[in-house]
């Protein structure tokens, strides 16, 4: 298990198979990704590779936001940003959006997304077909929505559109949903249904 994870992490990807990130939190499950995690940020500090460590603790935030560990999960994510990989920081800038927000540090989750933002476009016109970048615009812009950066929801709508007309799959639209929903948990309004509807290809 941790090989293939490692495989997965060296290649900018995190696990998309779904298996506890999609239940409900409950130790005896969730407690096996966590080790997992820290084990690969083991490896990066041996083989000293700045991908592995980048990816191994931004997997850890991921495991950490899911069990509910918010102040774990944004230390995790703010090491993942230290590392430094222009091929990840899209991903946990958008980490290092959502758990501030979560936290109710708007003006930090708000730098984030931001910058978050910037990356995703990045991202996207290096490669229009980058389902997971357009899953993360759809988060960001989501993101700076609920940080009062103005009404971004169409635009996230129409993220989470492309991302569905690229990939459908069950097991990476559970894990884009999960993220989305740690988000949306901050959302008291209900303001990002639509974006919701959108990731899941309705």
């Amino acid at each position: 298990m941790v090989c293939r994870l490692l495989h997965s992490l060296e290649r900018g990807e995190l696990p998309d198979d779904g298996g506890p990130f999609l239940q409900p939190y409950r130790p005896e499950i969730h407690a096996r990704p966590i080790e997992l995690a820290r084990a690969c940020v083991g490896v990066g500090e041996e083989e000293r590779s700045r991908r592995l460590l980048c990816t191994g603790h931004a997997f850890l935030a991921l495991a950490q936001l899911y069990k509910g560990d918010l102040a774990s999960a944004r230390t995790a994510a703010e090491t993942a940003r230290r590392h430094d990989e222009p091929e990840f920081n899209y991903y946990v800038l958008a980490y290092l959006g959502v758990l501030p927000l979560r936290q109710g540090d708007t003006r930090v989750a708000l730098e984030a997304f931001d910058a978050a933002r910037c990356e995703t476009k990045a991202m996207i016109a290096f490669s229009d077909d980058n389902f997971r970048a357009y899953d993360m615009q759809g988060l960001t812009l989501s993101g700076l929505t609920l940080s009062g950066d103005g009404n971004h929801i169409p635009a996230a709508v129409d993220a989470y559109a492309r991302a569905r007309a690229i990939c459908d799959d069950a097991g990476i639209i559970g894990r884009a949903l999960r993220t989305f929903d740690a988000l949306a948990a901050a959302d008291r309004e209900g303001r990002l249904a639509p974006a919701r509807a959108a990731l899941l290809g309705e």
